[in-house]
């Protein structure tokens, strides 16, 4: 278990030391599993949300982003796995980029854009 910070939490009329955990697996998929589990549960979408991030952190699940994966439920879509997006896929070749900052820390993005031949947002994108 990987704990990143505790605070106190005040539970009914007990005051209670919480941790924040650092998620060990995949989190947008751990996330999906939890999800799923507590629709087949009946639970609150935002109680479920807010479940999360008290145990994952604040900024571990928009409320909105629930209410979406439980509309997806109700309409009968229970894939848990993401989407395939439209457009073409990404060809740019990080590991040349890599290679190149690795021998020459100091270049800026025009001359990586140059020596690597894609354009200026691209290069500064997978910066």
């Amino acid at each position: 278990m990987i704990l990143n910070e505790s605070r106190l939490s005040l539970i009914g009329s007990k005051l209670i030391k919480t941790f924040k955990m650092e998620c060990q697996v995949a989190k947008n998929l751990h996330f999906r599993h939890q999800l799923l589990f507590q629709f087949n549960r009946h639970e609150n979408v935002s109680k479920v949300a807010r479940n999360i991030c008290e145990v994952y952190g604040e900024e571990a699940m928009a409320e909105r982003t629930a209410q979406k994966r439980f509309k997806k439920f109700l309409s009968g879509n229970f894939n848990l796995e993401d989407a395939p997006r439209s457009g073409r896929p990404s060809a740019f070749d990080e590991d040349a980029l890599n290679h190149l900052i690795y021998e020459g820390p100091c270049q800026s993005t025009k001359e990586l854009e140059q020596a690597i031949r894609y354009d200026h947002a691209a290069v500064a994108r997978h910066l």
